[in-house]
């Protein structure tokens, strides 16, 4: 029987390992399909080895450009989605892969408006991959959470309810632009969160509008 969810369908894997196979294998058809690739991808613990499996089956001979959906304000490294995504690459083929993400800068604002003006010197992304916390966040994007309009791509939030509180984030009208939206939802303990979509249509998660969802357990 064929599932939706928000009017989307849903595709369950038996695994987080078999999850991660099938949003590689999309990414891996449009991405090779496009003269000029480019993806979003969130942090978190799964989309990361999404682009990291990608690498070991990339058959042309430049790499897709991986747009970050957000980052932390932090001089710590360790709190940095770009430098996690950057030594999870560091042995495979995407090794010196183009990572857009604000410029390492103390100034919130400043490091926003950068990496606005980046994202405006970009292919269009054909292809959005993010993870969803048990509590509905996605890509930096938090319920209940005051964000401050940088751009039509960019917001900022300086209270984020997971620290560190200073968070750069794409702002769900440009995720909303991308044709193909993928949802990788991994663990159990999500799906009460899941569960509650149809009552809640604000959860960024639901604003985000996934065009497919990659499910690991019977939703």
């Amino acid at each position: 029987m064929n599932r939706t969810l928000l009017g989307s369908p849903v595709h369950t894997g038996r695994s987080r390992d078999e999850v991660i196979g099938f949003a590689t294998d999309i990414a891996l058809t449009l991405l090779e399909a496009s003269d000029s690739p480019c993806l979003v991808i969130s942090g978190g613990a799964t989309t990361p080895f999404v682009l990291r499996k990608l690498a070991t089956m990339w058959r042309r001979d430049f790499s897709p450009i991986a747009l970050l959906s957000d980052e932390r304000q932090s001089a710590s490294p360790e709190e940095r989605n770009d430098e996690t995504l950057r030594a999870l690459l560091r042995d495979t083929p995407f090794a010196n892969i183009r990572i857009v993400s604000p410029p390492k800068t103390g100034v919130l604002e400043t490091a926003a408006r950068a990496w606005s003006d980046a994202i405006t010197t970009l292919p269009s992304p054909s292809l959005a991959l993010v993870s969803m916390a048990a509590d509905g966040h996605i890509a930096g994007l938090f319920a209940n959470c005051h964000y401050e309009t940088i751009s039509s791509s960019v917001v900022i939030t300086r209270e984020s309810p997971k620290p560190p509180a200073q968070r750069i984030s794409l702002s769900t009208a440009f995720l909303a632009t991308i044709p193909h939206r993928i949802a990788v939802v991994t663990g159990s303990e999500k799906a009460s969160m899941l569960a509650s979509l149809s009552r809640d249509s604000d959860a960024p998660i639901a604003r985000f509008g996934p065009t497919k969802w990659l499910l690991d357990w019977p939703s």
